[in-house]
């Protein structure tokens, strides 16, 4: 794909990848190929999401309940 490049190690394994997003801006792309990229990037931010998750501290549902009772944001029944 245009716009989107592997960096590999010595041994030829994948183990980065480079977007360029300007590339890919510029690109008149059709319905297939932008179904492909929204897919690609989904999953890209779920991965990126997924460990900037796990660097976040451990909540009790105790401290979660507490701080979303303060907020307003959670009903008194639960």
């Amino acid at each position: 794909m245009d716009g989107i490049y592997f960096l590999t190690n010595a041994s030829g394994a994948k183990t980065a990848i480079m977007i360029d997003l300007d590339a890919l801006r510029q690109r008149a792309i059709s319905g297939r190929e932008a179904v492909q990229y929204l897919s690609t990037f989904d999953e890209i931010k779920e991965i990126i999401d997924l460990e900037l998750s796990r660097k976040e501290p451990d909540e009790s549902w105790q401290t979660v309940r507490r701080r979303l009772k303060k907020q307003n944001k959670l009903r008194a029944h639960i």
